[in-house]
């Protein structure tokens, strides 16, 4: 990453690739907090007594990742061209009735956010009904103060609607997709993953 700003005002990238690494003689492995987007920051080797240990720290997502190995490879590391990113979006100039607008929104404006640790909700499913709708509903009533929200479900069908229609929603798309609730303001939002968890958070300051 370097300091100058693109056409975009992204940070501008350099020297991107793909690399490869093995990993040999496993002695220990900590992975926690897997999510559908997860981010590198920083990636550290060091020798530890006669091992090497590997830990990365990610910037959205993974929460820890620990390997600490007999010997660790390059098996390859191929220079490739990134995928050109989104323009940032001018929420104010837009139309935030269309559903595209409000995935890329949603997308770029809550990156910068404190979130909460993994609330277990549960999920319904054909063998029980298991998620704790009521206790959901008490977090987002607690969370937010608008009545209407972005109901975030992928760019085709992401939609303003009110908080209560979302929530209600929430338990049937659990089955296919990962949701998200956020307010117009993108600056709280709630995000639930299939496995059937829950996290809240607002805007960083």
């Amino acid at each position: 990453m370097t300091n100058k700003l693109d056409k975009q005002g992204y940070y501008k990238l350099i020297k991107h690739c793909n690399v490869e690494l093995q990993f040999i003689g496993i002695q220990e492995l900590k992975f926690n907090g897997f999510d559908h987007q997860n981010v590198i920051f920083d990636l550290a080797f060091k020798e530890s007594d006669s091992y090497i240990k590997c830990t990365l720290d990610s910037s959205n997502g993974l929460e820890s990742f620990v390997v600490v190995a007999e010997e660790v490879f390059v098996l390859s590391l191929v220079p490739t061209e990134p995928i050109p990113r989104e323009p940032l979006i001018d929420t104010s100039s837009v139309d935030m009735l269309d559903a595209k607008n409000i995935f890329i929104a949603s997308e770029h404006l809550l990156r910068n956010f404190d979130w909460s640790d993994w609330i277990y909700v549960g999920l319904n499913h054909e063998q029980a009904s298991e998620y704790k709708a009521d206790m959901v509903a008490e977090y987002a009533n607690s969370l937010f103060d608008e009545t209407e929200v972005y109901l975030v479900i992928g760019r085709h069908d992401s939609h303003l609607t009110t908080l209560s229609e979302a929530l209600g929603q929430v338990s049937t798309l659990l089955k296919s997709m990962e949701v998200l609730i956020c307010n117009k303001e993108f600056s709280k939002a709630m995000r639930f993953r299939m496995v059937g968890v829950m996290s809240y958070g607002q805007k960083r300051n």
